[in-house]
């Protein structure tokens, strides 16, 4: 039996930018969140998502979203390999895959 309870904060409205009209969502840390909201967005069968997991300590979880009808395969291959690629003892932030 999982018992297991992770802490999440609600989905907010952005901070940074402001629209009089258009949704007023904005990500989140939570990775299931944030695939939620991008799948209510884009109701394409064709969106692929790929999960991976980075980090030998941390297993940060991530998803690579593409619309397979539109992306290019080798490119979404290429992108797959160097994030399989890295080897550190985890990712924190995703301004640390640039």
């Amino acid at each position: 039996m999982n018992i297991k309870r992770v802490e999440k904060r609600a989905i907010a409205n952005p901070e940074l930018t402001f629209t009089l009209r258009g949704p007023r969502d904005c990500f989140n840390e939570n990775l299931d969140s944030n695939l939620s909201l991008v799948r209510y967005r884009i109701k394409d069968p064709q969106l692929n998502v790929n999960m991976l997991e980075v980090g030998r300590r941390t297993k940060t979880r991530l998803a690579i979203l593409h619309i397979g009808d539109i992306a290019n395969d080798s490119i979404v291959a290429d992108v797959t390999d160097r994030i399989k690629k890295i080897d550190v003892d985890g990712i924190v932030d995703s301004g640390e895959l640039l």
